[in-house]
């Protein structure tokens, strides 16, 4: 990963990778002080200095999470779901953003598609089950707890979903 680069006059100065991070806590301090807006302004900063830290990007998409902006959480986590496709909870985060939009056969499917890509990862076969409890639709929320619980026994939500 080719390290961000400022322009200062005519010489072009590398930003190391390791101040990314810096964004994220500085970020987390100011949501701790109840300051939101500034938390979500930091990170903006630092998407923009470091537009490939996947980190950032997560923290992002969290943020927006813990602020019950759910739109902004199925946007954010679709756009980093799109560069990190390879993160499964990215699928599940754009999927419970959705869920909380009321857009439950579009959680469903991206939940589907997780499961297939990620077949040994719990969260996504939970979440899957999630939603049929959502849609109140019982009889298939036995059976994807069931087969929830049959997979991850280790997981005790699977027994309170069956429930």
């Amino acid at each position: 990963m080719m390290p961000s680069v400022i322009i200062i006059g005519n010489s072009r100065v590398h930003l190391s990778e390791r101040l990314a991070r810096t964004y994220i806590d500085e970020a987390r301090r100011l949501w701790k002080l109840g300051r939101a807006d500034e938390a979500e302004t930091v990170l903006r900063e630092g998407l923009k200095w470091f537009p490939d830290d996947a980190d950032l990007h997560f923290a992002s998409a969290d943020f927006a999470e813990v602020r019950h902006d759910w739109a902004a959480v199925a946007a954010r986590w679709h756009d980093t779901r799109i560069r990190y496709p390879n993160r499964w909870f990215c699928h599940v985060g754009e999927a419970l953003g959705l869920c909380h939009l009321n857009r439950l056969d579009e959680a469903e499917a991206l939940l589907r598609e997780a499961m297939n890509r990620f077949p040994d990862e719990p969260q996504p076969v939970l979440d899957h089950a999630r939603v049929a409890l959502l849609r109140r639709d019982w009889g298939e929320a036995l059976v994807r707890c069931t087969a929830a619980r049959s997979r991850f026994p280790a997981r005790s939500v699977t027994y309170i979903g069956e429930a």
